[in-house]
């Protein structure tokens, strides 16, 4: 089975603007599950943070922070490869496999896993881990990127599966 890494992608408090808050706590508690999981079997947790200009004091959700084990990687742009240190990262842990969390699965996932299918990964998306402003456009998001390419659809409770 090819190495994995969970990405946890803009779970910040201050991005309400582009995805609700209940929205964003609705999927928190799955990807709390994930992150317990991954770390208990040494997979590593990658926190990529979308930073914009002007904004301080964004913070992770409290339930999902990161420790001392795990990687954060900053962003500025919708993709967590774009102009980012995840690609090498990636390298240095020798990951294959990507596993998706996060919001908003209509943009930055989507644009992530686009990208990330350009560089060979083999690519998971845990669709109960993932949100976006609307429920419609969290299943468009879905229904393009499996038709568009090479990801699966889990939910977390089959992470096991997949590690």
């Amino acid at each position: 089975m090819a190495k994995s890494a969970i990405l946890v992608i803009d779970m910040i408090k201050g991005l309400e603007k582009w995805v609700p808050r209940k929205r964003m706590l609705k999927i928190t508690p799955n990807i709390a599950s994930v992150i317990k999981k991954a770390r208990a079997k040494k997979v590593p947790v990658i926190y990529m943070v979308h930073k914009p200009v002007g904004k301080k004091g964004m913070k992770i959700y409290d339930a999902i922070k990161p420790t001392a084990s795990d990687f954060v990687v900053y962003k500025n742009q919708f993709s967590s490869f774009y102009k980012t240190s995840l690609e090498k990262l990636l390298k240095k842990l020798k990951v294959k496999q990507l596993i998706l969390t996060g919001v908003s699965t209509h943009w930055c996932l989507l644009s992530t896993a686009l990208d990330a299918s350009y560089h060979g990964y083999k690519l998971v998306l845990l669709a109960d881990c993932a949100n976006a402003p609307t429920d419609e456009w969290h299943n468009w998001a879905i229904k393009w990127m499996t038709n568009s390419f090479d990801i699966t659809i889990k939910t977390q409770k089959e992470l096991n599966k997949i590690l």
